[in-house]
């Protein structure tokens, strides 16, 4: 291995060596936080920009790094956008094995094209002490190069703090409402009396301590299902497929899903959709 390909494979094993830590420490907050950082900041950019620019002149160091960050922001949202629409839906797990793979088969690319050049073209890191694009920086560009770093210290440690700090402000119940997909979308809109539409009621605790839950859903004021005494501890995960059958036929009708915590009698978390209800189809002698 030679010094312009020792950064494409620190990326790479970074990568991966991180996203096996996160996967294996699920209870573990603040440490899957911390290190699932350098997923959403860095890494993607800094392997996307080593496939685009290649040699060594394509752009300068502080360029790199800036787009490198730039690039990261963008390109996360972008990869939970697209899993959005494939089987695995939207979750912490999935964008983090996607973006590992996106880093991975990246760094592989800039590899390749790489070693198409010659050594003296190709991007390396330089490991001297100070860099020699440090000592060739104006003045302008080394306080652009200082502002960057401590942008992005002082973000490592708005994470850290946020991982770490424990308050009662924290303390709340993801409540959500998917397709049998599993995705955000192609929620039924249409039904017709009597017949079921089906969708999936899912809900995450980050409740400091264990929680009783239930959850009722209705029909334009009418109860359809009840989910009772649904007991989660933190970070513990509830899914379940629901049946809607709508009663009587009507526009607009209000579907909506409560949430009560420990007992309430005030709902903790609602979400509704609408339906419109058309009557039932009659059979063959006109009767149902």
């Amino acid at each position: 291995m030679n010094r312009r390909e020792l950064d494409l494979v620190l990326v790479a094993l970074c990568s991966v060596a991180l996203l096996v830590i996160v996967l294996a420490t699920p209870s573990l907050e603040a440490l899957r936080i911390i290190l699932g950082l350098p997923f959403v900041v860095l890494l993607p950019g800094y392997a996307l920009m080593a496939a685009l620019f290649p040699r060594n002149d394509d752009v300068d160091a502080i360029e790199r790094v800036a787009l490198s960050l730039g690039l990261s922001i963008a390109i996360v949202p972008l990869i939970g956008l697209a899993l959005n629409y494939s089987p695995w839906g939207v979750g912490i797990d999935p964008i983090l094995v996607a973006s590992a793979l996106f880093i991975v088969s990246t760094a592989a690319t800039a590899l390749y094209r790489r070693r198409t050049l010659a050594p003296g073209e190709a991007f390396a890191v330089s490991i001297d002490a100070p860099p020699r694009w440090w000592s060739r920086a104006h003045g302008m560009d080394r306080v652009a190069v200082c502002a960057l770093l401590l942008v992005v210290g002082g973000l490592g440690v708005a994470v850290f703090y946020a991982a770490t700090t424990q308050s009662g402000s924290e303390s709340f119940t993801e409540f959500y409402l998917l397709d049998l997909d599993g995705r955000a979308a192609n929620y039924p809109s249409q039904v017709r009396v009597g017949e079921p539409a089906a969708v999936m009621l899912g809900m995450v605790s980050h409740e400091a301590q264990a929680s009783v839950y239930r959850v009722e859903v209705r029909i334009d004021g009418a109860v359809v299902e009840v989910f009772d005494g649904v007991t989660l501890s933190k970070n513990e995960q509830w899914r379940s497929n629901v049946s809607l059958v709508a009663s009587r036929a009507g526009e607009d009708q209000m579907v909506e899903f409560l949430l009560y915590k420990d007992g309430s009698t005030e709902p903790y978390r609602r979400l509704h959709l609408w339906l419109d209800v058309k009557p039932p189809i009659p059979d063959a002698t006109g009767l149902r």
